[in-house]
């Protein structure tokens, strides 16, 4: 993610006149046939404004396509709600290829209203877009809808993530540079970044699944933190092990940090699994730095999937005689009989 570059080039991008002609005509934005509608806001228009101007098209599609590279997002009217993307909509891709996409500018500073919010019960991808932190320290945020299954791919937010009950958020490719709440959801993370905008200081999570395991059978897993994070400055920030936070639900499994002592800490997961589950959580809670030094803090659940034991296979060459009813061979008289 070009994240340094991102703000300088906000203000000169601008649609060519080709593409405004083949999108734009009369001044109406075009659905199109595979039911994609591509937003072209003016260059002052919130989205909440160009939604109530366009509700019906963009209500009829399936997939939302930005066509410039930023809007804002927000309100004037204090009672207004969270901007909630209809449930029917399943995709909103920011503007073109590059990476930096659509910008999400906070706008008219109505808290409510800088947040937008996936439809409850709805399944949802997110792709190319930038939650955008203002001068003034407004922030446009995301809200994943009860019981929904979000994915963003491709992002950056500069504002807050909330998860709800029951809902999935699948991060992918994406950059946090901000407080994440977790209110009862799963959150699955590939190749994505936590950090600290100002220092430039990141730390990548590959993954956050771990090994599956069995009841019964020994279990051992780790997950590697690097022990210092480099910053802009050439300076770096340390792992503080004093704050860190980290525990699993797992029945019969234990989690703890090490330090390696060759400039990394590992989380070590083992034990013998009890029970049967399904995302079982081992929760990591880490501190680099501090506030004055350019540091970050994140909570992150990596999940395990228990699954049952199973029986022991029946080796036909030794079978289990029952000796309360022992089987009687006719041809054999010294068998055991009944007389």
């Amino acid at each position: 993610m070009k994240t340094s570059t991102l703000k300088r080039k906000l203000f000169s991008a601008v649609i060519s006149t080709a593409l405004a002609t083949i999108l734009v005509i009369g001044g109406t934005t075009l659905a199109f046939a595979d039911e994609s509608h591509t937003i072209n806001n003016s260059s002052y228009q919130s989205l909440q404004s160009y939604y109530n101007a366009n509700k019906t098209a963009m209500d009829s599609s399936n997939e939302w396509q930005f066509g410039k590279r930023q809007i804002n997002v927000g309100t004037s009217n204090n009672s207004d709600p969270e901007f909630e993307i209809p449930s029917n909509i399943t995709s909103i891709k920011g503007y073109g290829d590059e990476t930096e996409g659509t910008v999400l500018n906070p706008y008219y500073y109505n808290n409510n209203s800088l947040t937008i919010k996936t439809a409850n019960n709805s399944s949802t991808t997110l792709d190319n877009l930038y939650f955008n932190k203002d001068n003034n320290g407004y922030t446009v945020k995301l809200k994943t809808g009860d019981n929904s299954n979000t994915t963003v791919k491709n992002s950056v937010f500069e504002g807050p993530i909330t998860i709800s009950s029951g809902s999935t958020l699948n991060l992918t490719n994406s950059e946090i540079y901000a407080a994440m709440t977790n209110n009862g959801g799963n959150l699955f993370i590939d190749n994505s970044k936590f950090g600290n905008l100002n220092s430039g200081a990141k730390l990548e999570i590959t993954t956050n699944r771990l090994d599956n395991g069995t009841v019964g059978t020994a279990y051992r897993s780790t997950i590697n933190f690097n022990k210092s994070l480099a910053t802009n400055n050439a300076s770096s920030i340390q792992l503080d092990p004093t704050q860190a936070v980290v525990n699993t639900n797992i029945a019969g499994l234990t989690a703890r940090l090490i330090d390696n002592g060759n400039g990394s800490y590992s989380v070590v997961v083992e034990g013998t699994p009890t029970a049967e589950l399904t995302n079982g959580i081992v929760n990591v809670a880490l501190v680099y730095g501090n506030a004055a030094n350019g540091g970050f803090s994140f909570n992150i659940p990596y999940y395990v999937n228990i699954a049952a034991a199973q029986p022991s296979p029946v080796n036909p060459t030794n079978p289990v005689v029952n000796p309360t009813n022992p089987v009687v061979n006719p041809s054999n008289p010294t068998s055991p009989s009944n007389n």
